[in-house]
């Protein structure tokens, strides 16, 4: 009887852990996460400033499938590989799909920082996300622009799985565009042959007029 009743306690602590085990792994693969974005630089007086109105794109590369990440159909065919997890990996790899989404016109969310800079994605499932500045920021006389970086939901920081991140993108100064010189306005020289015609006109006149008085006067002379 002894015997009978661990083996039932044995039985009901097994399926309660297996239950508790499925039931903590539905919700992590269901579990929804968020991204956000807190954007700052330094203007031309090397203060600090919240860049508003920036916008950002987001497009989903990978989500998650039976514990893996699998490639979303719109990016499968870039050919571009995420198992290089380097930093320096992660910044050539998103700049190469940011390339691949803009040439395939792939559609994406999009969304402005707010006046303290912030703009925040969610409600988004496991996965990695790539996010893109579109086009630059300008705050007073500087403009801002930041680079296309990868994001993982969720993601290991400081030791912990975080569901909720939070980027702070690295902001650069967008050079100016120096404006082309236009050309030197050239003084135009006259040459000869932009001397008035009726100059030689008169200069022929005069020239014939002696001519016909020395004749005359020769004449008159005999």
């Amino acid at each position: 009887m002894k015997v009978r009743n661990i083996i039932v306690f044995m039985i009901a602590f097994l399926m309660s852990t297996f239950m508790n085990v499925s039931t903590i792994h539905a919700e992590s693969g269901s579990r929804k996460g968020s991204i956000q974005i807190v954007y700052k630089g330094r203007n031309e007086l090397n203060h600090e400033v919240n860049l508003s109105d920036a916008k950002f794109s987001i497009y989903q590369v990978h989500y998650m499938s039976n514990d893996t990440l699998t490639w979303k159909d719109n990016f499968k065919d870039s050919h571009i590989s995420l198992v290089d997890t380097s930093a320096e990996a992660r910044e050539k790899q998103a700049k190469q799909l940011y390339k691949y989404a803009q040439q395939k016109d792939i559609s994406c969310s999009l969304q402005e920082t707010n006046t303290l800079g912030r703009t925040t994605f969610s409600n988004l499932t496991q996965g990695i996300y790539l996010i893109a500045q579109e086009g630059y920021v300008e705050s007073g006389k500087s403009q801002f622009e930041s680079a296309p970086f990868l994001v993982e939901i969720p993601s290991l920081v400081d030791g912990s799985v975080e569901y909720n991140v939070t980027i702070e993108p690295k902001a650069e100064w967008v050079k100016p565009v120096k404006p082309t010189p236009s050309k030197p306005h050239k003084p135009h020289v006259k040459t000869g042959d932009d001397t008035n015609i009726s100059v030689w006109v008169i200069a022929a006149i005069e020239s014939l007029c002696i001519m016909i008085l020395l004749y005359k006067n020769k004449a008159d002379s005999l």
